[in-house]
């Protein structure tokens, strides 16, 4: 699994890993990989302050020939939802731990209905196609939600 090294929005490659939001199955470790893995990674560009949602999934009973084995989509959001995200990750006690039931694992991990929005890619890519995000707030519910398809860049 590779990790995006430029920002989607500003393309600096100044990009942090904040947290390991979600992992399951085992990592690959090699190219003849032959057990299912997908992970969610949530980064931050250090220079334009956008945070990335990175989802990974790698399925090896895929066709190759049609979509690889390794899939990756991303989401963007804006300052003021990191804004509020880096202060819950201030309460966080194990950000890189994606067992981890505090409040910031918790809203992303069940913000995952996001997957299909737009067309994975198959490599890491910093002019790859990606959907914006937004937390929206509800009481003391947050989630966050696709900002309107016309939004993908």
């Amino acid at each position: 699994m590779t990790v995006i090294t430029s920002c989607l929005v500003c393309q600096a490659a100044e990009l942090e890993r904040l947290m390991l939001v979600t992992e399951e199955g085992v990592a690959p470790q090699e190219f003849e990989h032959n057990f299912s893995y997908a992970n969610t990674l949530l980064l931050v560009c250090q220079q334009c302050g956008s945070g990335i949602l990175q989802k990974y999934s790698h399925d090896p009973s895929g066709n190759v020939e049609d979509d690889g084995w390794d899939m990756y989509w991303w989401y963007v959001l804006d300052l003021t939802d990191m804004q509020t995200i880096r202060q819950l990750l201030e309460t966080c006690p194990t950000p890189q731990d994606p067992t981890c039931n505090c409040a910031l694992h918790h809203l992303l991990r069940t913000s995952e209905n996001v997957d299909g929005s737009i067309k994975h890619m198959t490599t890491p890519t910093s002019h790859a196609d990606f959907a914006r995000l937004t937390l929206a707030q509800d009481g003391d519910n947050s989630t966050l939600q696709l900002v309107h398809r016309d939004n993908i860049i």
